[in-house]
């Protein structure tokens, strides 16, 4: 049974981009039509995926979408079935009307995958390949609606690459003009495909290398621009990038980004109307719809929205397709079936309506962030901002930007949006701020943004979670499954990328996730399994982080010991130095209470093994982070930023554990430990995202000061690693990048009777004074002093770096 959803009416003024032989003028130049005209955006019709038709499923079969406004059209491509078909539907109604020639397609990971439909009626097709170099990109070409499919490109597009292509797809133009564009999912490079002859039966490919992007930014949405110009989305991303290119010259650059919801994955261009649609995609039950973008101000405005039909399921794969032509608009979001929208003219001018509210907002002091409201109705719109029921001077876009919040920012919000036909209020959204330590404790002293070109494994994919610091050669590891599973050396006093390791190990759902050093700098790293009693968690230990040696297998076996549980989401690496020759590998299982430890007790054998249970604990207390601490203890985080804080005392020749502390108010996610100074460090998923650096010596983190990560890309599985040297703190946040910070010294202090002894950890100097604010002398350059305190003058300390 068709569902048909009623209209719900968004209008809005519309407007062209200015085009001319020179290419585009501006983002935002617009030519006015001759009456005042609005826009009417309504859903036509919407499959279900519970209404039992075989090309709308609740499952990843489904990605490729297109509308044909010259037989009134749509085409849904489904995998469902050998061989792939592409599913023919009446788009006015949603009423089937049979399948397309698919004989002879075959290839590839997926043998079809995308669709598109040029302006002359000519149907393309692409299949999806995850290794370019070894599976062929195919393109296929249909001359009109009832003929057979003809392969019009088969190759690799990446001049010896080795790379995934076909989960992104628009075409354009018509007969010797038409252009296809593909995105490759790791890297800048876009491919665009023009015919060699008027036959069409032949395409050629150009490779474009777009600067100024990452190389993530076109992974999930690649669509055609106005002129020699294209978009792209990212899922996880709020950027939508214009990029321009040159064909012949196989260059691009990028021209401007545009922030719309970072859950839109697949996205199209209206080069009529100057509007992006996208599809909002998750990895969860919401949120799943389409919406509809203006562009015409320069920024993007959010004109509508509305949600697939139920029910919503996880998009695991992030996947779907969405077309605009003509007046339809027709889209696919994987597992939750296909809506079919319909754009109309109206010539009744209109008053604005609110399409979007600013809704209310939490931001971490010295953080960032915005409010924004989209209406639509007649143009031109007038935007006024009120804070507390005063209008906020010099406010009039759609858009609030917060910048280094202070608490006086906290108060109602809301907008007034005004025509020449009338005006309309939005609901008030509430800012509260929330309190952080802005100190000087830490000092960022480098830091690498997602997207750098020098560090291409290092991007918003979620592909970047484990990092160790290694003091024998003051270096970073971080490992990211970018471009392969791999580890990754910087310089730790600058963040320059040294060299990559070589790893040749295999098996679990990630062959290496997380990584830790021993003081001697051998280099530990555990795979991901979710579950160890059918797939072996395993740990590599490497020498040294040189680029000449190869790991051996150290453990590869099933920790909890038949309990089907998932490791490798945290690992730690404690001792191997002069002091302290016993080595501790401590990895912790996801969702249970069990830690597993290994020592070699300076012996070199590892032979010590021993599982770990902590009945008192909570499943899962932690199994997102842990971190070695004294002793025979460790701190551990569980998934979820308002979990708990403990620490655990472990009985390593019992198997038994208890928690011996267990703070309320740290609200962390993954964690680091300095034993030196007994400061807990973890990322906090706030707005924006940042990093807490906390004294746990008492029974409550004690905070010290917070330090706001510049991008607050989503960070939906809350991973990471946070790691201590002498006085350094190391922080990696998946999707946000790396930094280094500079720890102000700590001076400590205990009394003997008359004795105060003082100590502190790094390079310091002590000085003293009998002044508070001049006067000072050297004391001492050691890491430790002593003062007879039966002397009754007044003397003031401190430590000179």
């Amino acid at each position: 049974m068709n569902k048909l959803i009623p209209r719900s009416r968004f209008q809005i003024w519309t407007s062209q981009w200015l085009i001319t032989g020179l290419g585009l003028l501006a983002a935002a130049i617009s030519t006015p039509r001759l009456q005042a005209q609005s826009l009417v955006v309504s859903n036509l019709w919407s499959i279900s995926t519970e209404e039992g038709r075989n090309y709308v499923t609740a499952t990843t079969l489904e990605r490729g979408v297109a509308y044909n406004p010259i037989l009134g059209f749509a085409y849904i491509v489904s995998r469902n079935g050998t061989p792939a078909k592409v599913a023919r539907v009446i788009a006015a109604t949603g009423v089937d009307a049979g399948v397309l020639d698919t004989n002879g397609i075959a290839g590839g990971t997926f043998a079809l995958s995308q669709i598109g439909v040029a302006d002359d009626g000519a149907i393309y097709g692409a299949n999806l390949t995850t290794l370019s170099s070894t599976s062929p990109f195919k393109l296929y070409r249909w001359p009109d609606d009832g003929s057979a499919p003809v392969l019009i490109y088969n190759g690799n597009p990446l001049a010896g690459g080795n790379l995934r292509l076909g989960d992104t797809f628009d075409i354009r133009g018509s007969g010797t003009n038409t252009e296809i564009i593909a995105a490759a999912t790791t890297t800048n490079i876009v491919c665009v495909f023009r015919p060699t002859d008027a036959t069409l039966n032949t395409f050629t490919a150009s490779p474009i290398v777009v600067t100024g992007a990452s190389l993530t930014d076109f992974a999930k949405g690649i669509t055609f621009g106005p002129t020699n110009t294209f978009f792209g989305k990212n899922s996880g991303s709020s950027t939508l990038r214009l990029c321009s290119y040159n064909f012949a010259a196989s260059t691009g650059a990028s021209l401007r980004t545009y922030t719309i919801l970072s859950s839109v994955c697949a996205v199209d261009f209206d080069p009529t109307r100057n509007f992006i649609g996208g599809v909002q995609s998750a990895n969860g039950l919401s949120p799943h719809a389409v919406v509809l973008y203006d562009l015409t101000s320069g920024t993007a405005s959010l004109i509508y929205s509305n949600a697939f039909p139920l029910p919503a399921l996880a998009n695991a794969n992030l996947a779907g397709g969405i077309n605009i032509l003509s007046n339809r608009m027709i889209s696919v979001d994987t597992g939750n079936g296909v809506q079919m929208t319909i754009v109309e003219d109206s010539n009744i001018a209109v008053a604005p309506e609110i399409a979007s509210q600013p809704g209310s907002l939490t931001i971490v002091e010295g953080g960032y962030s915005s409010l924004s409201v989209s209406a639509t109705g007649t143009k031109p719109l007038t935007y006024k901002w009120y804070k507390d029921d005063i209008e906020i001077p010099n406010q009039t876009n759609t858009t609030l930007i917060f910048t280094n919040v202070a608490p006086s920012a906290a108060g109602a919000y809301y907008v007034q949006v005004l025509n020449f036909v009338g005006s309309r209020y939005t609901t008030t959204g509430t800012v509260t701020i929330s309190s952080a330590v802005l100190s000087t404790v830490a000092t960022n002293i480098w830091r690498i943004q997602p997207g750098n070109p020098l560090y291409p494994w290092l991007g918003t994919d979620n592909n970047s979670r484990g990092m160790a610091y290694n003091p024998a050669n003051n270096t970073l590891i971080v490992c990211s499954r970018t471009s392969g599973n791999n580890l990754y050396v910087l310089d730790a006093n600058t963040g320059t990328f040294l060299r990559q390791m070589n790893f040749n190990g295999s098996g679990g759902t990630f062959a290496i996730n997380m990584v830790g050093c021993a003081d001697d700098g051998r280099v530990f790293a555990s795979n991901l399994t979710t579950d160890g009693t059918t797939t072996p968690f395993k740990i590599y230990i490497w020498p040294s982080d040189a680029d000449s040696v190869d790991p051996t297998v150290l453990y590869s076996g099933d920790p909890g010991n038949g309990s089907h549980d998932r490791w490798g989401d945290n690992f730690d690496v404690q001792g191997g130095g002069a002091l302290n020759p016993d080595i501790r590998i401590l990895a912790a299982c996801r969702n249970g209470r069990l830690a597993y430890l290994i020592r070699d007790q300076g012996f070199g054998d590892f032979a010590l093994r021993s599982l770990i249970n902590v009945p008192a604990a909570n499943p899962g207390t932690f199994g997102l982070s842990v971190a070695l601490a004294e002793g025979n203890t460790f701190w551990g985080k569980a998934s979820g930023s308002t979990n708990y804080l403990v620490q655990v005392t472990y009985d390593p020749d019992a198997g038994t554990g208890t928690l011996t502390k267990i703070i309320t108010n740290a609200n962390l996610a993954v964690v680091g430990y300095s034993i030196a100074n007994q400061w807990i460090g973890g990322t906090s998923l706030e707005t924006p995202d940042n990093v807490r650096l906390m004294d746990v010596s008492g029974s409550t983190a004690v905070p010290l000061d917070t330090e706001i990560f510049p991008t607050d890309n989503a960070n939906p599985n809350g991973t990471g690693s946070v790691k201590f040297g002498v006085d350094r703190m190391f922080v990696l946040e998946s999707n946000n990048g790396l930094a280094a910070f500079k720890l102000a010294p700590l001076l400590r202090q205990n009394r003997s009777g008359n004795t105060l002894t003082l100590t502190w950890q790094g390079n310091h100097t002590l000085q003293a004074s009998g002044a508070v604010n001049s006067g000072y002398t050297n004391v001492t350059t050691t890491g430790g002093h002593q003062i007879d305190v039966s002397n009754t003058a007044t003397t003031f300390l401190r430590l000179l770096e």
